[in-house]
């Protein structure tokens, strides 16, 4: 961050745009976690019902592609009821598979307790 101010009770500022560093040695394993995560999500999504399906949508947009693994790994952080510190933390990452290496724990972690209080699995 640049520089930051606050308007009305909300923090404002400027960021400097930093894109993740491409990752053309490790192609195959971004492309490994991206679809891991993408089908944990998906599948989650699946059984969830239309409502969940629909809120997720309205508030978040379409899930990505796991051909799309940079927005992916940011749905996913945006999704997930993360700290503060952790989602900066994602930030500061400049490696998407690092990022979703991060994620997947974490969703898989939830989706599993969520699973446990329901006394449901998903396969």
């Amino acid at each position: 961050m640049k520089e930051k101010w606050e308007v009305d009770g909300y923090i404002c500022g400027k960021v400097e745009w930093i894109d993740d560093i491409p990752s053309t040695v490790q192609r195959d394993e971004l492309q490994q976690w991206s679809t891991m995560c993408h089908q944990l999500i998906e599948n989650t999504l699946k059984k969830a019902g239309d409502n969940i399906k629909k809120t997720l949508q309205d508030r978040l947009g379409p899930l990505p592609s796991a051909l799309h693994a940079e927005h992916l790994s940011y749905w996913l952080a945006n999704s997930l009821p993360l700290s503060i510190q952790v989602k900066l933390d994602l930030l500061k990452m400049q490696s998407t598979k690092d990022r979703l290496m991060q994620l997947y724990p974490i969703a898989k972690e939830l989706i599993d307790h969520v699973n446990r209080q329901n006394n449901c699995s998903i396969q």
